[in-house]
C-alpha cells in the first residue's frame, strides 16, 4: 500500500476534509507498509512498541524521527482518511501521550 503525502493548507471549519472520517495511521521507517490503527491511540502505540520505537521524538510533517529512525528512513504519524491520504498530523498534545505511554514500556 502507498500513501501520498500532499501538502495541503491548514482545515477551515467549511472545508470538507475538515468532516471526512480520520483514522490514525503509521509506518515505521522505510522498510515497513503502512498500517491504519483506526482511531485508537493504544493500537498506535502497540504497534511503534513492537516496532521498538522510543522517544525522544523530533517532529516534522507528516511523522517523527527519533533515535532508531533518521532522516529519511523516519515514523510516519499521521491521521488520514480511509485510503492513508494525509488529513493533519498528530496535535502536540497526542504527541506528548504517545511520548507518556512508550516511556512507560
Amino acid at each position: 500500500m502507498s500513501v501520498k503525502l500532499v501538502r495541503r493548507p491548514p482545515l477551515y471549519r467549511g472545508d470538507p476534509r475538515s468532516k471526512a472520517e480520520r483514522f490514525l495511521w503509521t509506518r515505521c521507517g522505510d522498510a515497513a507498509d503502512y498500517v491504519c490503527c483506526g482511531k485508537s491511540l493504544a493500537t498506535l502505540v502497540d504497534v511503534l512498541d513492537s516496532a521498538r520505537v522510543r522517544p525522544p521524538f523530533r517532529t516534522r510533517l507528516g511523522g517523527v524521527t527519533c533515535p532508531s529512525f533518521r532522516g529519511n528512513n523516519y515514523v510516519s504519524l499521521y491521521w488520514g482518511d480511509t485510503e492513508g491520504n494525509l488529513i493533519s498530523g498528530l496535535r502536540p498534545a497526542e504527541l506528548s501521550r504517545l511520548r507518556d505511554e512508550l516511556d512507560r514500556r
